[in-house]
C-alpha cells in the first residue's frame, strides 16, 4: 500500500515538472531537515520512516525532532520498509530515511487507507497528571 501510494505521488511529482499543464506542486519530500520544515510550516499531512534507521546513532537527535513535531502536530507517522525499499518505492537509486507527504492527489484511495489503518492502531496513554 505505502509502495504504490509512493510510486504514484513520486511518479506525479515528476510528471508536473516536465509537463507545462501540469501543476507544478510538490506532493512529496525527502530528507529528515526537509521533513522537519515541512511539519514546522504545517504543509506535511504523512510522514513515513524507514524501519532501520535504529543502526546509525548521529541522526537520533533529528528523528526525535521529526517525532515529536509530528505528535505535536498530530501528523501520522509510519514506520514501514527499509531505507533501500523506501527509496526504490520512490523510484531513486539511493537509500532514504524519511518521506513527508505534502499532498495526496492522485494516490488518494491509499493514503486514506493508511489514515484509517493510523486512526485504528493503539496510542500510547497519555502520562497521569496529579493535581
Amino acid at each position: 500500500l505505502i509502495n504504490e501510494m509512493l510510486g504514484e505521488l513520486m511518479r506525479l511529482q515528476i510528471r508536473s515538472k516536465d509537463d507545462k499543464n501540469a501543476r507544478a506542486r510538490r506532493r512529496l519530500v525527502m530528507g529528515l531537515r526537509e521533513v522537519a520544515r515541512g511539519i514546522k510550516s504545517h504543509k506535511v499531512k504523512m510522514v513515513i520512516m524507514a524501519d532501520n534507521l535504529d543502526e546509525y546513532g548521529a541522526i537520533d537527535d533529528k528523528l526525535q525532532e521529526i517525532l515529536d513535531l509530528a505528535e505535536k502536530e498530530d501528523v501520522p507517522v509510519f514506520f514501514e520498509l527499509s531505507k533501500r525499499r523506501l527509496g526504490k518505492a520512490l523510484g531513486k537509486t539511493i537509500k532514504v530515511a524519511v518521506v513527508g507527504i505534502y499532498s495526496a492527489d492522485g494516490a488518494h484511495p491509499q493514503y486514506k487507507q493508511l489514515q484509517k489503518i493510523y486512526l485504528r492502531a493503539p496510542r500510547k496513554a497519555p502520562p497521569n497528571t496529579k493535581d
